[in-house]
Order: C-alpha cells, then sequence, then structure tokens
C-alpha cells in the first residue's frame, strides 16, 4: 500500500466540491466539468491531475462566462491575454 502524504484524495475531493459550489459557474458547465473528471477517473487518469484539471476548467468556465458547448475559439483567444497568470499567481 502506497503512502499518499500529500492527500491527493483529499486535493481532488475540496476541488470537485468547489466547483460544484461555484455561483459563477453555469449548471450545465458544472455538469460538464463534472462528467469530464468522471471520464479521466475511468481512464485512470492521477488523482493529483484530476484536482488540477477540475481547477483549472473551472476557472476557464469563470473566465468565459459562456456554457462549453457555445463557446468559440474566437472566445478563448480573447480570454487568454487577460488570464494568462491568474493560474500561476
Amino acid at each position: 500500500m502506497k503512502i499518499d502524504i500529500h492527500n491527493y484524495g483529499h486535493q481532488l475531493d475540496l476541488a470537485i466540491l468547489r466547483a460544484k459550489a461555484d455561483k459563477q459557474i453555469s449548471k450545465t458547465n458544472k455538469e460538464l466539468i463534472l462528467s469530464f473528471i468522471d471520464y479521466l477517473v475511468a481512464e485512470g487518469i492521477s488523482k493529483p491531475r484530476l484536482a488540477k484539471y477540475t481547477d483549472i476548467i473551472r476557472y476557464w468556465a469563470i473566465w468565459l462566462k459562456k456554457d462549453f458547448p457555445i463557446v468559440t475559439k474566437e472566445d478563448i483567444a480573447k480570454t487568454i491575454p487577460s488570464n494568462r497568470y491568474q493560474l500561476y499567481c
């Protein structure tokens, strides 16, 4: 049995709770985020990576202020310059 000194399971749980509780994210995007994470779990993606993906996708949902199915390439291009360094600060 491998010891999880970083408590990645808890970090993933918190990332999922943040996505579910965020009032800036639409119900549609929340459902898409959670279904994508479920898919990645089935694919065997590690818990640290799942937690990171959950947070990054949550940030994109906030920045874009649109449901993911209707986001265009132009929407993403407009969003990148204003949020380039937020993930690293």
